[in-house]
């Protein structure tokens, strides 16, 4: 157990360190095989850790097969009702008959499955399997229990450094944007005057003018999207940029809860020259434009 506090604290890739923490609960309870099944959304689950699967019970956990879901089967009523189950013999009791002919051919009889809980959040669950019927002792229980909270704490502080990873990622595209369009602003500011300078002062209005237009259907179109500013003005920086590169970024954000077609973000409808969907820049696995476009 020392062991297992040591690596959460060390840190770590996650699929490692579950899969550490998998080995470390089945070996002290006397058990053959242990999975971590993480919850995706509130109806399945998805293989995230595991030690001594056979390869086809790994893939059957992480297809997330329909059976395994909250409130069904050892896991489902582990994360459901927020304790440990505990299945004597698979062949005898009821809650596990739809997993039978499973546990059948994978060669197991008995497990326990302990909800990953971390502060109120239920995040998944720890299953341990033994080859024989038995019954699970309440120190056996509680030892997992243990196993859990750990597999629960790696998981939290991961996704913490993912959140907060992504959160400086994009404050330093923000950044970026903000530099693009103080130089793109520097600019404008020059031809202006040296328009002036020419004393072309019609050349400089409708230059103007041009500016203005650009600037209220590129904030238009992102505003009636997006109601969040940080990410609003995150995109309009994009925009900016990419406008400066001769890209159009095509708009995909439905306008009044889904209504309305695509077009191009910052210009009339038309067909856009080299088109990035705008929802890219704004989703945690997005592809921003800083790498979908050189810079100049």
């Amino acid at each position: 157990m020392l062991a297992v506090s040591r690596a959460v604290a060390a840190g770590g890739p996650l699929p490692a360190l579950l899969d550490h923490i998998a080995a470390e609960a089945a070996t002290v309870v006397g058990a053959r095989s242990a999975s971590i099944l993480l919850l995706e959304g509130r109806d399945h689950f998805r293989l995230a850790g595991a030690h001594g699967l056979s390869a086809g019970y790994a893939a059957l956990l992480a297809g997330a097969p329909t059976q395994l879901a909250p409130g069904h089967g050892p896991s489902g009523l582990a994360v459901a009702e927020g304790r440990a189950i505990a299945i004597e013999d698979t062949e005898t009791d009821a809650r596990f008959a739809p997993w039978r002919a499973v546990a059948r051919r994978e060669g197991y009889r008995a497990l326990a499955s302990v909800p990953l809980r971390s502060h109120a959040d239920t995040l998944g669950a720890l299953n341990v399997y033994r080859s024989r019927a038995e019954p699970w002792r309440r120190r056996q229980l509680l030892l997992l229990s243990f196993f859990g909270e750990h597999a629960a704490s790696a998981i939290r502080t991961a996704r913490l450094i993912d959140r907060q990873t992504r959160q400086v990622a994009a404050l330093t595209r923000v950044v970026r944007g903000q530099r693009e369009q103080m130089h793109e602003h520097a600019n404008r500011l020059h031809a202006i005057r040296g328009l002036l300078a020419l004393d072309a002062h019609e050349d400089a209005e409708r230059f103007v003018t041009t500016l203005e237009q650009a600037h209220h259907s590129a904030y238009g179109s992102v505003a009636e999207r997006l109601h969040q500013q940080v990410v609003a003005g995150l995109v309009l920086a994009e925009i900016a940029a990419a406008q400066r590169r001769g890209i159009t970024l095509v708009s995909r954000i439905p306008r009044d809860r889904g209504r309305g077609g695509d077009h191009p973000a910052g210009r009339r409808p038309g067909p856009p020259r080299e088109g990035l969907p705008l929802r890219e820049l704004t989703t945690p696995r997005g592809r921003f434009l800083g790498r979908a476009a050189p810079r100049p």
